[in-house]
């Protein structure tokens, strides 16, 4: 088998239970009838939520708050608006309440993270 970058990135996702847990999410809302639309828009906002995390760990359960600040410190970097970044913010925390409620963290990352955003 001949190794390639793309075949490294597959392992890591492969080998990465924070991707797991994204696309078991991703099923629970489809099976949940959700638009395809909001379903696109899901994707779209979590993934790279998830690719940001699993830089940096490899499981839900070693989340910290410090981790979604960082990534909405990222986002904001990235020049986004102050609507788009509260959409960075409120929908990776409902991927994230359901990885409470399914087990697979304990430590509710929005509910934890302190302040709020606020409107600009």
């Amino acid at each position: 088998m001949h190794w390639t970058q793309d075949s490294a990135i597959l392992w890591e996702k492969a080998s990465n239970l924070l991707w797991d847990a994204f696309e078991l999410w991703m099923e629970h809302n489809e099976a949940k009838m959700i638009a395809p639309a909001t379903l696109r828009n899901y994707r779209e906002t979590v993934k790279p939520f998830v690719e940001f995390l699993s830089q940096r760990i490899t499981r839900p359960d070693e989340a910290t708050p410090m981790l979604i600040r960082q990534w909405l410190t990222h986002k904001r970097r990235e020049g986004v608006n102050p609507a788009t970044l509260r959409n960075y913010y409120r929908i990776p925390a409902q991927f994230w309440r359901w990885c409470v409620r399914e087990g697979l963290a304990t430590v509710n990352l929005a509910q934890a993270t302190a302040g709020r955003l606020t409107r600009a």
